[in-house]
């Protein structure tokens, strides 16, 4: 059994190759391209697939070794053991799991988004980037994630609301997950729109000429863009989950 016999077991216990990719990480033609042998992954990479599967880097590179922790280590002496998510056992008396300390198998179930705190899209005029440097992080499910979002993971990015041009939909200050790619604009959906070195957050309607910038809240106009006048209107993303504090 070589690499891309193993990769293929995994890949096998997703419901698809592009589910698979997203939850590594990485795009679906790299996954395909490993699985045919015509590339290989990068250390990186090997890591990331280990991660998200929950097996060890060795078997997956080389073959040797256990599969799992679980296939060799034992509770020990006094210890207790729990099941929790996805059957994974703790070991309350020394703060290891059969898969690792703790926190490894959160950073298995869990990617940390980037976020952008200093970086606002407005609802409403348009809102200069002026500070793209503070950067913090949120963690999402990668099981949600994988479900919801089609983008790689390292096309996320959280940033800010600012203005009241899409009440009720978004308020000012929500924070927004970004997913950020080429795929074209669903009719219908929100995305962030870069006009005039300007970030605005606005929702899309396709039409036979072009498309409509509009606002949910009906105190602000609409702008159509024509197909002719399609290089004035930049997508960077679609807003695919929003969050908020409550008052």
């Amino acid at each position: 059994m070589d690499f891309t016999d193993r990769l293929r077991i995994l890949t096998d216990s997703s419901k698809s190759i592009a589910g698979f990719a997203r939850l590594v990480g990485v795009s679906e033609g790299s996954i395909r391209n490993w699985l045919s042998g015509s590339s290989q992954p990068t250390p990186q990479n090997l890591r990331a697939i280990a991660s998200a599967c929950g097996v060890n880097v060795e078997w997956l590179t080389t073959g040797q070794g256990p599969k799992t922790a679980t296939d060799h280590i034992a509770p020990a002496p006094g210890s207790t053991m729990v099941e929790a998510e996805h059957g994974m056992p703790y070991n309350l008396g020394e703060r290891k799991t059969n898969y690792g300390r703790p926190e490894d198998i959160l950073a298995r179930q869990f990617t940390l988004v980037p976020y952008y705190p200093q970086i606002s899209a407005a609802a409403g005029e348009g809102s200069e980037i002026f500070d793209e440097g503070t950067i913090g992080h949120l963690a999402f499910s990668r099981a949600w994630l994988a479900s919801q979002v089609k983008a790689p993971l390292d096309k996320l990015a959280v940033i800010r609301c600012h203005g009241d041009s899409m009440r009720p939909t978004l308020e000012d200050g929500d924070a927004m997950l970004v997913a950020r790619d080429d795929r074209p604009y669903q009719d219908g959906g929100i995305y962030i729109l870069r006009l005039s070195n300007s970030l605005v957050v606005k929702r899309l309607k396709k039409t036979l000429k072009g498309v409509i910038v509009k606002s949910d809240n009906p105190e602000y106009g609409a702008e159509e863009i024509t197909d002719e006048e399609a290089e004035k209107l930049v997508v960077i993303g679609q807003v695919v989950w929003i969050g908020r504090s409550i008052p």
